[in-house]
């Protein structure tokens, strides 16, 4: 029971996550999902240990009214965060270009793509114009679009990972609620599997 629980959480939240960066004011304002979700539970973290904090945040609830009222202050912390995302941006990334000259120049060229394209995904060609255009500077951009060029063979291992999320799922799906969380720490893959023909019969991938 612990572990359908477990499993139905994680399912809602991935569930939310999803429509979180699908929504279109997100998309947008190139709100980065990760970053909004940090802020918003910074933000309640601060509401929870307030002096002044809201009575409907709580733990238990005990009718559908506390469930309304609870929502009714996550919402306010989300239009907060998104009404001040902008702001909440630029902090976050000056602290992180101060920590590296790299960090700064990707902020930089994110953000200049941000402006002009109309999603992050773009095609390997246009990285190869972008490098020819800044062939002749030793530092800043044409650097960084060098060193990517460099890393290309590496990178296009990305290109298998909708495969591995859909062996992920698959694992997912034949492993809830058979396997326990020590078992799935102390076997493999496959000795799982074998541990479960038995009971399953050969179907069972």
């Amino acid at each position: 029971k612990e572990q359908m629980v477990r499993a139905y959480i994680l399912a809602r939240s991935q569930a939310f996550f999803m429509e979180l960066q699908l929504e279109k004011e997100m998309q947008d304002q190139h709100i980065n999902a990760a970053h909004f979700v940090t802020e918003a539970l910074l933000e309640l973290r601060g509401l929870a240990v307030s002096p002044n904090r809201p009575p409907a945040l709580r733990a238990i609830f005990k009718d559908a009214p506390q469930v309304v009222q609870y929502e009714a202050v996550i919402n306010t912390i989300f239009d907060d965060v998104s009404r001040n995302y902008t702001e909440r941006k630029k902090v976050y990334q000056t602290i992180s270009a101060n920590s590296s000259p790299t960090l700064k120049t990707i902020l930089e060229t994110q953000n200049r793509c941000a402006e002009q394209l109309p999603t992050p995904l773009v095609s390997f060609q246009t990285f190869v114009k972008a490098h020819a255009r800044y062939l002749q500077n030793t530092d800043g951009e044409g650097a960084l679009l060098a060193k990517f060029l460099e890393e290309r063979h590496a990178l296009r291992a990305l290109s298998q990972l909708p495969k591995l999320v859909s062996f992920y799922s698959l694992l997912n799906s034949v492993f809830a609620f058979r396997v326990t969380i020590e078992e799935s720490l102390k076997y493999s893959v496959i000795e799982l599997i074998e541990s479960l023909r038995p009971i399953e019969g050969p179907s069972v991938v």
